[in-house]
């Protein structure tokens, strides 16, 4: 286990601790547009492997209790309330973490259609109350 973001442990206060549910503030993330032409595979003997990070912010938050059908997490565009996506998470008891690749929920692609993203219906995220 990677310790990247102790951010949940140092929030975890008597206050929070008292109350049912908590979500964290998550860090501040940028989506990167990979530009495959800057790309160069001449790495000579300077060949890096690991795991990277995974893309885009994880989602922290608190639940007393557990929920047996795990919860969901709903990201919606400030400005208008529409649901930009949605996320299942683990529902265990105590601290939780959802990665979030900073993308909006994929569209169902019509035949014939070029695809692409659109911001779903909120009743078509939400699922759950």
């Amino acid at each position: 286990m990677v310790m990247d973001d102790i951010t949940p442990l140092q929030g975890l206060t008597d206050e929070v601790l008292a109350s049912d549910v908590h979500l964290f503030e998550p860090r501040d993330a940028v989506l990167w547009k990979r530009d495959t032409r800057m790309a160069r595979s001449v790495t000579g003997n300077k060949t890096w492997r690991g795991t990277s990070s995974p893309a885009g912010t994880a989602i922290s938050y608190y639940l007393a209790n557990a929920e047996r059908d795990g919860v969901e997490v709903t990201i919606t565009d400030l400005r208008s309330g529409d649901v930009f996506r949605g996320l299942e998470g683990p529902g265990e008891a105590g601290l939780n973490r959802v990665q979030w690749d900073l993308r909006g929920d994929q569209r169902d692609t019509p035949a014939g259609g070029r695809g692409g993203r659109r911001r779903l219906p909120r009743d078509a995220v939400r699922g759950r109350p």
